[in-house]
């Protein structure tokens, strides 16, 4: 009969725990569909305090170790971000025994849902360190935060400005070398024109005083005769 009394205790607290780990499923996956971010120790504390919230229990008050600053209007750091007391990322109270219950399967990590206890042995400490949980919906139906970006110091625009001003003067400068070396291209295919033109009218002057000589050379000779014999000289030797 002791045994038959056992198992059927046995059989009921399994099949409560059964339950309230879905009470645990349920909630992060309410908090994953409300594109609320449920990995880390923040994670943990947020899918934790929506069940305290659900099922009327507390969560611990933690000063140190694995925590999360949980605050009213539903913003977190970790304990290690904010160096201030928070609460245990995976724990519950319940505040007519303040028997602890483990919610998450490495909670702060891979937060899997469970439902683990009651731990008994800290019934003290549970008394001294329970706290209400924070209300859910300042988290839990916020829309998806957009990424922050940060804020850019004022020097760091100010070097930024700076360097396109540079940059401006940079490209006039260039600009204005470029037009100046087309400039004394320009100039010294002009004076290649007049340099070729000169050259032009220099062989043009020569020939004609080549021709003028000859002519001077033939009348002096006594005409075509002469003309013949200054031709044949060549042949003659």
């Amino acid at each position: 009969m002791k045994t038959y009394v056992f198992l059927v205790i046995g059989l009921l607290f399994a099949s409560s725990a059964f339950a309230q780990q879905s009470v645990v499923e349920t909630a992060k996956a309410e908090l994953e569909a409300a594109h609320v971010d449920v990995s880390g120790p923040c994670g943990a504390v947020k899918i934790t305090n929506l069940v305290a919230s659900r099922v009327h229990y507390r969560l611990l008050v933690k000063r140190g170790g694995n925590r999360a600053t949980l605050r009213p209007d539903g913003s977190c750091l970790s304990g290690e971000q904010s160096g201030e007391p928070g609460f245990a990322t995976d724990y519950v109270i319940d505040p007519s025994t303040f028997f602890g219950f483990d919610l998450l399967g490495d909670g702060g990590g891979a937060n899997r849902p469970q439902w683990s206890g009651p731990e008994t042995d800290f019934v003290a400490r549970n008394k001294e360190n329970a706290a209400d949980p924070i209300d859910p919906s300042t988290y839990l139906h916020s829309p998806v935060n957009p990424p922050v970006t940060p804020p850019v110091e004022p020097n760091v625009l100010a070097e930024i400005e700076k360097a396109i001003q540079d940059l401006d003067r940079d490209i006039e400068a260039l600009r204005a070398a470029v037009l100046a070396q087309d400039a004394k291209l320009d100039a010294l295919k002009a004076q290649a024109d007049v340099n070729t033109e000169k050259v032009q009218q220099q062989i043009d002057q020569a020939i004609k005083n080549a021709e003028k000589s000859l002519k001077d050379v033939v009348n002096a000779a006594g005409g075509a005769s002469a003309l013949i014999k200054i031709l044949t000289l060549g042949v003659k030797k």
